[in-house]
């Protein structure tokens, strides 16, 4: 993509002002316990004709500063690792949550991203080692003011030449939704995906990630003709919510919205085979203690993110005619070897 990142605020404080920013516009808008032991993930339905892939998105929640993230990201780790998903893709993610993040045992069965230089979150991209088939890419979106960029690589799922992303849109702040920029920034990403997916002999594209799209403010997202909603086929009209104040007993609020998607522009015959929402449970014995902005401190259930992972998976058909005809067999692998401003975070 076209466009230079834009430049950030000077000054040590540079990480915790941006940070602390995004804070307000959540609240605007609305010995460490062993971390729970998730359940087995259903099995997976087979690809009609194909093989399978299983897509985990997940916005980890940077909140670092109430010193619970070494607990959220363990729980969260664990649920990586039962899930056994093929492509990660990743929100907030922190250098420090990173650091958590790869100390866990689901680490060393993926490939990850690199990170961008002096940014204070970012999104990443994990791919299971044998699935990715070219370089990791970042590509900056144009006008961004957070930062905000698409990750993509291309893979090979049993012969299907995939290019697979993930992005974090523009954020909402006070007195500006972004709606525009976050308009701008979908519709680029899945021209650019759909082009390259399809390019080649290629099978398709994925787009997963916290798309911060509210169908009450900004419409139906406009996917064209040629992408689908992952959920919407699996699911139908049930809600999805992945940021729930209702039911993420971790926040306070009423508000509710399908943040978090998985889009995807593939071949003849592909299909959903299923999507569920993980990281619902608390975690055992482990409390989240905050600070209001009145002053007060309150103590609530901790679960591993403010939202839920989306799981989805994908049949994917037919194998492309002229496409690659090795790949890794895809499925559940045996798992590997085993001072920032204070700012109530209740409502996104």
């Amino acid at each position: 993509m076209a466009g230079k990142r834009p430049a950030l605020p000077a000054g040590g404080a540079r990480p915790n002002a941006l940070l602390a920013g995004l804070k307000r516009a959540r609240t605007a808008r609305r010995g460490s316990p062993s971390p729970p032991a998730p359940a087995p993930a259903p099995a997976r339905a087979p690809g009609a004709g194909g093989g399978s892939l299983r897509v985990l998105t997940w916005n980890v929640w940077f909140n670092e500063h109430e010193g619970h993230a070494p607990q959220r990201m363990a729980a969260l780790g664990a649920v990586v690792e039962a899930e056994a998903p093929d492509v990660v893709a990743l929100q907030e993610v922190t250098p420090s949550i990173l650091r958590l993040l790869r100390a866990c045992n689901f680490a060393r069965a993926f490939e990850w991203s690199p990170p961008p230089p002096d940014m204070p979150y970012f999104a990443m991209l994990l791919t299971r080692q044998g699935l990715r088939a070219g370089a990791f890419e970042r590509r900056p979106f144009r006008d961004s003011q957070q930062g905000r960029d698409l990750v993509l690589c291309p893979v090979d799922a049993g012969g299907h030449r995939l290019r697979v992303a993930t992005a974090h849109l523009e954020s909402y702040v006070p007195g500006n939704p972004n709606s525009g920029e976050r308009q701008a920034q979908l519709s680029h990403a899945l021209a650019a995906l759909e082009g390259e997916g399809k390019g080649r002999g290629g099978g398709g594209a994925i787009l997963a990630g916290d798309l911060n799209w509210n169908e009450r403010t900004e419409g139906a997202m406009a996917l064209g003709s040629a992408w689908r909603d992952s959920w919407r086929e699996a699911c139908g009209d049930a809600a999805g919510f992945t940021y729930d104040c209702r039911e993420n007993p971790m926040l306070g609020g009423t508000l509710r919205l399908r943040l978090d998607r998985v889009l995807h522009c593939l071949g003849a015959g592909a299909r959903v085979l299923g999507a569920r929402m993980v990281g619902r449970e608390p975690i055992p014995g482990a409390c989240r203690d905050f600070r209001r902005r009145d002053g007060t401190t309150g103590s609530r259930l901790l679960l591993p993110s403010d939202h839920f992972g989306l799981v989805t998976d994908l049949g994917l058909g037919e194998r492309p005619a002229g496409g690659p005809s090795a790949g890794i067999r895809l499925g559940r692998a045996a798992p590997p070897g085993s001072a920032v401003e204070v700012v109530d975070l209740d409502s996104p």
